[in-house]
C-alpha cells in the first residue's frame, strides 16, 4: 500500500476536483484506495487546521532601558505615535537578534490571527 504525503493528498485532491470524475474513478486511475481517498479532505483540513494553530512562544516582560524612548519616525504603520507612552509600546526580541517595536493601540493591525 503506498503512503502520501500531506502535500501529494492536496495535489491529488485538487486534480480530482477539476478532472470531472468521480472520486472512485480518479482513485482507480490514479492507484489510491477508494476508501482511503474518500477520507483525504477531512485529513487535509485537519493537518491544515493544526498547522495554522497558535504558536506559543515564552516572553520575558523587561522595562525599557530608556524610558523617555519613542517609536522610529520610520515606522510604516499609519498611527500617529507623537501621544504614546513609553509603556505603550510592544518590543520582541527575537532569537536571532532581531527587534520588532510595536504601539499597542496599532498591535491588532500588526498581527493577523
Amino acid at each position: 500500500m503506498q503512503l502520501f504525503s500531506l502535500d501529494e493528498k492536496i495535489v491529488h485532491n485538487e486534480r480530482y476536483r477539476a478532472s470531472g470524475l468521480t472520486r472512485a474513478q480518479y482513485a482507480n486511475e490514479n492507484g489510491i484506495k477508494v476508501g482511503s481517498f474518500k477520507n483525504w479532505p477531512t485529513q487535509i483540513k485537519k493537518a491544515q487546521a493544526e498547522q495554522n494553530e497558535l504558536l506559543i512562544i515564552p516572553v520575558q516582560i523587561q522595562e525599557p532601558d530608556n524610558k523617555d524612548s519613542k517609536p522610529s519616525s520610520k515606522s510604516h504603520l499609519t498611527n500617529d505615535f507623537s501621544q504614546s507612552h513609553p509603556h505603550d509600546d510592544l518590543s520582541v526580541l527575537l532569537p536571532s537578534g532581531l527587534i520588532i517595536k510595536c504601539n499597542l493601540s496599532v498591535l491588532t493591525q500588526v498581527v493577523k490571527m
